[in-house]
């Protein structure tokens, strides 16, 4: 969860080559200066990855506080995680 309005997330890419799907996450977050809602949000995505794909997921965008975004592939397996924000 987010204490304010301003974050969010979503898919700018889905890439499939052979047994592997690429997700492309850009991840957003307000400005220092910039007026929000004073409301608690939960951004979110979802993106249905067939199971016998690997998944790997690229963040690009803002930096988010650490531990600010969870990953739960819904089929228990694991993924490769890719950070690529500032």
């Amino acid at each position: 969860s987010k204490p304010s309005g301003g974050f969010g997330i979503g898919a700018t890419a889905i890439n499939t080559e052979g047994d592997t799907v690429t997700v492309t996450l850009r991840c957003l977050a307000p400005g220092p200066d910039d007026m929000t809602t004073a409301a608690i949000t939960h951004p979110a995505t979802l993106i249905p990855v067939p199971r016998r794909l690997e998944l790997v997921i690229r963040i690009t965008g803002a930096r988010a506080p650490a531990g600010a975004i969870d990953f739960v592939p819904s089929t228990g397996g694991g993924f490769t995680l890719i950070d690529d924000r500032p």
